[in-house]
């Protein structure tokens, strides 16, 4: 496996709620963003996910996500202490990491960054919206792909 072809690794999505997942997965697609994705459900499982775990044991683990899109509030582990999981393991603590949640707050934001996230994006509650938003974030971290870790 070289190099580019780690680079081109799947986008992982991280949201508790399978409708704004949904809507995450349409904005994608008509964004023309035809990256493969990883769909998970919670903080928990994107661990297991990044560190070949439970359901995800046995993944190739030199082939991590390209981008995390994780969202903020979920049951269990939070967006935030899951980015700080992400953070502390030298093996993940430089992947892309946006956190796109519905908060707007901005002690919610600063201390995301705070955290070492990569980004923080607002989730738009249309499809408009979203579509719109997916364009930004692509051509921002997909089409730019800055190398991992270029926003901190």
């Amino acid at each position: 496996m070289t190099a580019a072809d780690k680079a081109q690794g799947p986008l992982l999505l991280v949201d508790d709620s399978a409708d704004e997942l949904l809507l995450m997965q349409m904005g994608l697609r008509r964004a023309g963003i035809e990256v493969p994705q990883v769909v998970v459900g919670s903080g928990n499982e994107a661990l297991d996910y990044l560190f070949a775990r439970g359901k995800h044991a046995g993944r190739d683990t030199s082939i991590q996500p390209r981008l995390v899109l994780m969202d903020l509030h979920m049951p269990g582990k939070s967006g935030v202490d899951t980015l700080r999981e992400i953070r502390a393991n030298p093996a993940t603590a430089k992947i892309k990491v946006v956190i796109f949640s519905s908060s707007e707050d901005p002690a919610e934001i600063v201390g995301a960054h705070d955290e070492g996230a990569n980004s923080y994006l607002c989730k738009p509650l249309s499809v408009t919206g979203m579509q719109s938003t997916i364009k930004q974030l692509r051509q921002f971290w997909l089409d730019i792909d800055l190398p991992a870790g270029g926003g901190k």
